[in-house]
């Protein structure tokens, strides 16, 4: 079956994590910045309140064992229920579709006329299910939410550069680490936005990229970028089969 790797935008959502775990390692001991962690903390607060929707152009590059694959993504979420994302192939055509509602997974492959329908815990298993905090935190990333991680699960330091904010942190489970960068308005809606994040192995052996090339809150976003229309003859595969599509590894 071939492997399409720019398949792996799901890679900073779900897949990719069962690749990165054994890799990855705690960063050094973070600094005291309860207050610039209060702050933020109160605006993520209020732009959550807020928010409605979002939509985002991403570039993705992931660098994986001295190989690299860079490609483009578009989102689109609805609040805290819905999130849609499109993986350009050649000639602007769809590598495939995802839509996430709630914990209803549908993933359709245009190409090979093939998808995925299930739940989305169905493919969290072994120890992707163990650092399932670290997908739900990615998964608000995407939905346009800036929030501080848990502070039971993940070690944070924030720099303040003028408008704009890094976030580092590491989980405290040893497993990973992520690097976000803010762009912070005090006073204006959305007060803060995803410019651009890493997620790394300290190995150096993964690496993923994500650079937030446009975005857009609270307009409106047509009904069919929730919907996924499959063609007849398309054929249903197993949670075993979307593994393999997606990591290119046979579960």
């Amino acid at each position: 079956m071939t492997w399409f790797p720019f398949r792996i935008v799901l890679a900073p959502v779900t897949m990719v994590m069962v690749a990165m775990i054994s890799g990855c390692a705690a960063g050094a001991a973070m600094s005291d910045t309860s207050g610039t962690e209060n702050a933020l903390a109160e605006l993520a607060q209020q732009q959550r309140s807020e928010l409605t929707s979002y939509a985002a152009l991403l570039r993705v590059k992931m660098r994986h064992e001295g190989r690299i694959d860079d490609f483009r993504a578009e989102i689109f979420a609805g609040g805290d229920s819905l999130l849609s994302v499109y993986v350009r192939g050649s000639l602007g055509k769809a590598a495939f579709k995802a839509l996430l509602h709630g914990d209803s997974l549908l993933i359709y492959f245009p190409s090979e006329r093939k998808y995925f329908s299930g739940w989305r815990h169905d493919i969290e298993t072994g120890e992707l299910h163990d650092t399932r905090y670290v997908v739900d935190y990615l998964f608000d990333l995407l939905k346009g939410y800036v929030t501080l991680p848990d502070s039971s699960l993940w070690s944070s330091h924030i720099v303040a550069k003028s408008d704009r904010m890094q976030l580092v942190t590491d989980d405290r489970a040893h497993r990973c680490g992520l690097r976000v960068d803010l762009l912070v308005d005090r006073q204006k809606f959305p007060y803060q936005q995803l410019k651009s994040l890493e997620l790394r192995s300290t190995s150096d052996k993964l690496r993923i990229n994500v650079l937030v090339q446009s975005s857009h809150y609270n307009r409106q976003i047509p009904a069919e970028k929730y919907g996924i229309d499959l063609p007849p003859a398309t054929i249903q595969i197993s949670k075993d089969d979307l593994v393999e599509m997606l990591t290119g590894v046979a579960p």
